[in-house]
Parts: structure tokens; C-alpha cells; sequence
């Protein structure tokens, strides 16, 4: 079977049965993701599995991947820290009469 066909084939079971849609590339590193984030010391094991020639390829793709998830995590914290800043903070806001155009 060629590597379209086969690509294909998965993208179809996989949308077919739990309405996902990823292709192989994709859940080859979704793989090494899993790996690494259990084992951040097994990048040669993903190396292999992925079968890159060189660990510097490996490294650098989960070190972008890495970098990602961490802004994502960072804006998630923010996020969550602005929302219970907010939360205590009283505005008191009262509306000045003696400001107030009254003519």
C-alpha cells in the first residue's frame, strides 16, 4: 500500500469512527509529543521512532512544539490571574451629581 493510500485510509477510519480529522505526519509526532512529555530524556528514542538521521532535527521540532504549548499555557495563566484580580477588585463606582449636566 502506498503512504497516500495509507494516509488516506487513516484519516478516513479515524473520521469515520470518532469524527477526528489527522493524518499520519501528524500522529507520528503527536507520538513523540506523548513520549517526550512522559520522558523529556527520551529524545532519541523519538528520534528513532520518527525516524529522523539527526537528533538535532528531532530536538528542534519538539523545541518548537515546546515553545507553543508554553504560550499557550502562559496566556492561559494570565488569563486566570486577571480573572481573580478583577474578581476582588470593588470599582466603586458612583455616578458625581454635582458633575452631571443638569441644563
Amino acid at each position: 500500500m502506498s503512504k497516500e493510500k495509507a494516509n488516506n485510509t487513516f484519516r478516513n477510519q479515524l473520521w469515520r469512527h470518532f469524527r477526528i480529522d489527522l493524518n499520519l505526519h501528524v500522529m507520528r509526532h503527536l507520538a513523540g509529543k506523548i513520549i517526550l512529555d512522559q520522558d523529556p530524556s527520551a529524545m532519541e528514542l523519538v528520534r528513532i521512532l520518527l525516524d529522523h538521521r539527526r537528533i538535532e532535527t528531532t530536538q528542534s521540532y519538539y523545541a518548537e512544539v515546546n515553545a507553543i504549548i508554553a504560550q499557550h499555557r502562559y496566556l492561559h495563566l494570565l488569563e486566570r490571574s486577571q480573572r481573580s484580580v478583577l474578581a476582588k477588585v470593588n470599582f466603586n463606582i458612583v455616578e458625581d451629581h454635582a458633575c452631571r449636566n443638569t441644563g
